[in-house]
């Protein structure tokens, strides 16, 4: 149930997308992906992964500790991404050339797409996946909403994101009134002390929250710094061409993330806490990715041409080569995800942040040298050389924490 939700959710995601790049054409449509994909980048940090803290702490029955990272979150956040938005306004007036006041309205989503994951985890925590499966539709259908409207009055660019606007305010207080709403029934549940039990101050508690952050932005962080330099280097409408080959790579990996992150990843948290699990459920779930990836690869090869002319028409026919030679990033995708869905204990999220930090370092500076060398196809190498580097060291660091695992295991055994 939930991966099918995800599944829809992304599939009203696309028709909206398609319906953007359709109505508005190259140029605006690679304004408004520029604009997303810097906000992409920025929002786990603002969110300064309280959603995988939730999942922690309730996989170790942990109520107190829930209740003020709930208190946190809907504090911090929301005044974050009122700082924050000022300086973007800016930073796209002076990097992408684009307007102020269109990046104020695609901005009053940046509170949304930070609380909204907030409050899925707690759905996931609960394990109640019809709720997971309803949650994750909120964000698309409203999304769908504001682009149909527009269509349908015949609206202008900037009338569009004035109801793209009004949609993320909506999708943005709704999960913030779930966040109260949660803790509420905390605190009646279970009246908080003046500390929490494991004593976490909020210097801690952010502490331990801020490798979860850097490691989801630096999850797809190849894809989004693609678009991002693209569009300062060569302009918003190659970034538009290119994020269109983005989204339907991003079409393939979602089951895979749905299923991982939706579905499982409360249940991963569990199978470190249980020896032995781990060490089973990996080498099940590379091999259970192993044929997706082969089918992947090769639709996306033999039917990019076919795929894009379809969905966004003539004017993207510069997107199809991208496409095709994108489409052998995806099986290192799908491991390197599969891998990293595992890598939830302390010292395995550390050490992918590394690995993430040095991969985009790498990214960044081979973009630095080959996109006014190659252009757009530049971009792409560097993408597919990425996902290699990444995929061989997040095996290393799973390797490393399994070996942690069963070592901890041996020695209680023995004791």
């Amino acid at each position: 149930m939930v991966v099918a939700a995800v599944a829809g959710g992304a599939g009203l995601g696309f028709v909206a997308l398609v319906l953007i790049g359709r109505t508005f054409g190259p140029q605006d449509y690679g304004q408004f992906a520029t604009l997303m994909a810097t906000f992409a980048l920025i929002v786990p940090l603002v969110s300064l992964g309280m959603d995988r803290l939730l999942l922690r702490y309730s996989a170790r029955g942990a109520g107190e500790d829930l209740y003020q990272t709930l208190g946190l979150s809907c504090r911090l956040i929301p005044v974050l991404c009122l700082a924050l938005l000022p300086v973007l306004m800016l930073l796209g007036a002076a990097v992408y050339d684009v307007d102020v006041f269109l990046t104020l309205l695609v901005g009053a989503w940046l509170p949304a797409m930070a609380i909204h994951p907030v409050a899925l985890a707690i759905f996931q925590a609960r394990q109640r996946d019809l709720a997971v499966a309803g949650w994750s539709l909120l964000a698309p259908i409203a999304r769908l909403a504001a682009i149909g409207a527009a269509v349908l009055l015949g609206s202008s660019f900037v009338v569009f994101l004035g109801f793209f606007a009004l949609a993320g305010l909506l999708v943005g207080g709704v999960s913030l009134w779930v966040l109260l709403s949660y803790r509420a029934r905390l605190l009646v549940d279970q009246p908080p002390r003046a500390a929490s039990p494991s004593g976490l101050g909020l210097r801690d508690r952010l502490a331990e929250g801020l490798p979860f952050a850097v490691s989801a932005t630096l999850f797809l962080v190849y894809y989004q710094i693609d678009v991002v330099m693209l569009a300062a280097i060569l302009g918003t409408e190659a970034a538009g061409l290119y994020s269109v080959a983005l989204l339907f790579l991003a079409a393939v990996y979602l089951p895979q993330q749905a299923f991982f992150q939706r579905f499982l990843l409360a249940r991963i948290y569990h199978w470190w806490e249980q020896p032995g699990q781990i060490s089973q459920r990996v080498p099940q779930a590379l091999v259970g990715v192993a044929p997706y990836a082969v089918v992947a690869t090769v639709a996306l090869v033999v039917g990019a041409e076919y795929g894009v002319m379809l969905a966004f028409g003539d004017a993207y026919q510069g997107t199809v080569p991208l496409l095709a030679a994108l489409a052998w990033a995806v099986p290192f995708r799908l491991f390197a995800g599969t891998i990293s869905a595992f890598l939830v204990t302390p010292a395995g999220i550390r050490y992918k942040v590394r690995a993430q930090l040095a991969v985009a370092v790498l990214n960044v500076l081979l973009n630095l040298w080959w996109i006014p060398l190659m252009g757009v196809s530049g971009a792409v190498l560097a993408t597919i050389i990425s996902e290699m580097v990444l995929l061989a060291l997040y095996a290393h660091a799973l390797y490393r924490a399994m070996h942690r695992a069963d070592t901890q295991v041996a020695v209680g055994s023995a004791r």
